[in-house]
């Protein structure tokens, strides 16, 4: 429901914070979220940096009505990835998988808050809402369980990509059992999640591993085309459209290449 109410908002935009326990060490990383669009085709972008003890690592989620795009920055390397949108699109209108999973599919493809949100009532068996005021802020208060599932081979999941995509630290996050979310009870943005908090439970003692704040939200008055649009330049795409089908039993017999996109003169760059 709140995905859906999301995708309804007229343009808005908000400031990040997130706090990440990365072996014990506290990081915290700081950025902005931008939405506008419309439901069918939402325009997305994130940016979020954390200070690492090593240096500084960078975030970037980029979706325009062609590609979903996805940077992530660490002290010793870079990694590009990219969905192409039409070729999901073209896999959705001749593929026999069901409805129920065909939604699932278009929302995660969508990037941003939406998917994320999305993904956490895929992967989290969630309690009743409960109202409550945090800092004199009207809010729905819900917990989730996380509930086991299976990958479309049979294998079950072992770890959470809803963390992996939350955190520039996913290759060293652990499975949640259990997320928090406050949602907006009213004004300004109904149903927006100020607060998403994953957690460890051990022995009943619930322990933070990653927390997402967003504040300071409002809607914008005008919205700027380029905000959303992503030059790579000559920088290594890995095109990650063929496993992003096969994750929900779409399967291509294209396979993908990472390259640099400068090569590849018959893709369009934005």
């Amino acid at each position: 429901m709140a995905a859906e109410q999301l995708l309804q908002l007229p343009p808005v935009e908000t400031r990040i914070q997130q706090t990440i326990d990365l072996a014990g060490q506290q990081l915290v990383g700081t950025g902005t979220y931008r939405q506008a669009g419309t439901p069918a085709a939402p325009l997305i972008r994130l940016e979020l940096r954390v200070q690492m003890a090593t240096g500084v690592a960078s975030l970037q989620q980029i979706r325009n009505q062609r590609f979903l795009w996805t940077r992530r920055a660490f002290t010793d390397r870079t990694v590009l990835e990219r969905i192409d949108l039409l070729r999901v699109n073209e896999a959705l209108a001749t593929t026999k998988t069901d409805v129920v999973s065909i939604e699932q599919f278009q929302w995660i493809a969508s990037g941003g808050v939406p998917a994320l949100l999305k993904s956490l009532e895929r992967k989290f068996l969630f309690g009743s809402a409960h109202p409550r005021n945090v800092d004199q802020v009207p809010v729905w208060v819900i917990e989730g369980q996380w509930k086991p599932t299976k990958m479309p081979d049979g294998q079950p999941a072992s770890q959470s990509n809803e963390t992996a995509q939350a955190t520039l630290a996913h290759q060293h996050t652990v499975r949640p059992d259990r997320v928090r979310l406050l949602l907006g009870r009213g004004r300004p943005v109904p149903l927006f999640p100020y607060r998403i908090v994953f957690y460890t439970e051990r022995n009943k003692i619930k322990h933070s591993v990653v927390a997402i704040e967003f504040f300071d939200i409002r809607k914008m008055d005008q919205v700027d085309q380029a905000w959303f649009e992503y030059q790579p330049g000559d920088q290594d795409v890995e095109d990650i459209t063929d496993d992003f089908l096969k994750q929900f039993g779409v399967l291509r017999n294209r396979e993908a290449r990472s390259q640099p996109v400068s090569r590849q003169q018959s893709q369009p760059r934005y």
